[in-house]
């Protein structure tokens, strides 16, 4: 398991406008929309056939009060929510993340079965509370050695990147479509 940071604007390489347009205004992203909006806590494993399963949870920074109901409906309902001022996995955001992949466990594989999880060195990962919740789950956590995460952490060598730019892609590929360029004025 590992995260990784999300920012609001995933690409800032491009300006989208219609083909006819005579005029194109190029505005650059608020500063604020450059930093993290979510991170995504990934996890994913190495199994084969019916074994293999991985998945992506989101924190989202703020408090999670100002959202719309139709933003809520379009949410996809096997992605889950947590809200952090940061959009950090804190201590307390990974135990609620600890109790949902022990859940997840037992459900895929039963309450007997063993899994190793492997992680970096996040105060959260390390926090006594959320080793024992993993640890109650029959989950203990192996720790990569510290200040080697992007040589050795799978998530950072490539899983996390390669998510990162295929959200970057859908968000091109959707920016694209005219239709949805006059969906984003209204919001």
């Amino acid at each position: 398991m590992d995260q990784v940071p999300l920012p609001f604007v995933v690409n800032q390489d491009y300006t989208y406008t219609e083909q006819d347009d005579k005029t194109i205004h190029v505005k650059s992203p608020a500063e604020a929309l450059r930093k993290r909006q979510f991170t995504m806590h990934i996890v994913m494993n190495a199994g084969r056939g019916n074994n293999k399963c991985g998945y992506i949870d989101l924190v989202a920074k703020g408090k999670g009060l100002r959202i719309t109901n139709a933003e809520k409906e379009a949410w996809d309902s096997r992605v889950q929510f947590f809200w952090q001022k940061n959009a950090w996995v804190d201590s307390i955001v990974m135990q609620e993340l600890a109790k949902r992949f022990v859940g997840y466990k037992n459900k895929k594989f039963g309450e007997d079965h063993w899994v190793i999880m492997f992680c970096d060195n996040l105060a959260a990962h390390v926090d006594s509370d959320v080793k024992k919740s993993f640890g109650d789950g029959k989950v203990p956590l192996v720790f990569f050695p510290p200040a080697m995460t992007e040589v050795i952490q799978p998530i950072d060598a490539g899983y996390g990147r390669s998510t990162r730019c295929c959200i970057g892609n859908e968000l091109d590929r959707w920016l694209m479509d005219t239709s949805n360029l006059e969906n984003g004025k209204q919001t």
